[in-house]
């Protein structure tokens, strides 16, 4: 809780197995020009809720994120008059990386590919072992168009592309990114993202409104323990 780096946000994370695992297909806002692959938060504007996270970083661009069963859409706003970029990297996961990906806390990308299917969406998938070999499919969209892209590095069966995608001077300062994930095919990912993505705003509502209706499932009477009805709302 107290780490202050933003590394990537990523579309898949495992909890509670003790160990670190996920973090397929991530992204990161930058400013043109910034140099790096991270940056510091300020963590005094952190907000959370079911569905729901935000924070702003320290060069200005305030991060909101959102979700349905199997999409992400994100809200990043660039400072006023702020040349956007995002770093697109399927050479990212949570766990260390090893030559081979067979020791038992480690992980090898064997590939990761992006193709560009328009000026505002592109597709691909990432292959790696951590723990099993899997494949991550992928699709993703763009509010405005990408005016400029430049590859910083390119999948070669054991590492995965990373490419710094620019959208210059947004009219609102605001650009929403939409990936949807598949396990079987890119084609399917495509399907999730028609599906079930919408506007930022819009996912976030339904993503609050699914939290309700399991919440509801839980009565929690006068007499309960105080320690397990915070657990519970927890």
């Amino acid at each position: 809780h107290d780490d202050g780096w933003v590394w990537r946000f990523s579309q898949t994370h495992v909890s509670g197995m003790g160990v670190p695992a996920g973090g397929n297909v991530a992204v990161l806002p930058l400013l043109n020009g910034e140099k790096g692959d991270s940056s510091e938060m300020d963590k005094a504007t952190e907000s959370g809720e079911p569905g729901y996270y935000a924070v702003t970083l320290r060069n200005g661009i305030r991060c909101e994120m959102t979700a349905s069963a199997r999409t992400a859409v994100y809200r990043f706003s660039y400072p006023k008059g702020a040349d956007a970029e995002i770093l697109f990297d399927v050479d990212w996961a949570l766990m260390e990386p090893s030559a081979d990906g067979e020791g038992v806390f480690s992980r090898s990308i064997r590939a990761g590919v992006c193709r560009f299917d328009s000026a505002k969406s592109l597709r691909g998938y990432q292959n790696l072992r951590c723990y099993v070999d899997y494949t991550v499919n992928f699709a993703a969209e763009f509010s405005a168009p990408i005016i400029r892209k430049r590859q910083v590095r390119e999948s070669d069966g054991r590492r995965g592309d990373v490419w710094r995608i620019g959208f210059g001077t947004l009219p609102d300062g605001v650009l929403e990114v939409r990936i949807a994930l598949s396990m079987t095919s890119q084609d399917a990912a495509k399907r999730n993202l028609a599906a079930e993505c919408g506007a930022f705003d819009e996912t976030r509502f339904a993503a609050s409104e699914r939290w309700k209706e399991w919440f509801g499932r839980l009565e929690v009477g006068d007499a309960a323990d105080p320690e397990i009805a915070a657990n519970l709302h927890a």
